[in-house]
């Protein structure tokens, strides 16, 4: 069995956070564990997508491995360095703030079968995050012309009916005027 790991030192989040979703990752293909990262909307899914998709390099650049072939071994997220910090309480004392960092290693095996099998077209994994040439005024741009506006043919407007004030809502009303003297 090949053996590929990449890491990541001081991610500012707690272990135990990023433990929740790194847990659910091992044993699963590298493009089943993107799609479920990507799918996810815990915090920890970006830097671990990056992290995946780092190690998945690392072994297409050594030995030519498609990322396909390769499967998480074990992902271990360790406690990195707590920043401490202090609260201001009452009386003059100091409640503690411990900020936690992670550390996490993710391993990756692929069979030995599998080496020199990429192919042309898988010579890149394909990333979760932005491409590198596009800058905040191109997302904009893009996304706007992808919209289609409101109103266009097929969807005609939907205009909002107002209702008359019923009887209810005056009951409220006088309710909470009484006691302000009005």
């Amino acid at each position: 069995m090949l053996s590929y790991h990449a890491t990541l030192r001081s991610l500012r989040q707690s272990p135990r956070k990023v433990r929740l979703l790194s847990n659910a990752l091992v044993g699963l293909s590298v493009p089943e564990a993107q799609a479920r990262l990507s799918a996810t909307v815990r915090a920890a899914s970006t830097p671990l997508g990056k992290l995946l998709h780092s190690a998945a390099a690392n072994a297409l650049d050594r030995d030519q491995i498609a990322p396909e072939a390769l499967s998480i071994a074990s992902l271990r997220v360790d406690a990195g360095t707590v920043l401490k910090r202090f609260h201001p309480r009452a009386f003059g004392r100091g409640a503690p703030i411990r900020r936690r960092s992670s550390h996490i290693s993710v391993f990756l095996v692929a069979p030995e079968s599998a080496k020199g099998q990429a192919k042309q077209s898988a010579s890149i994994v394909q990333s979760p995050a932005v491409p590198v040439g596009m800058t905040d005024e191109k997302k904009s741009d893009a996304t706007a012309k992808s919209a289609p506006p409101e109103g266009s043919a097929g969807q005609p407007k939907v205009q909002k009916k107002i209702e008359p004030k019923t009887a209810s809502q005056g009951f409220m009303r006088r309710l909470f005027q009484r006691k302000s003297g009005m």
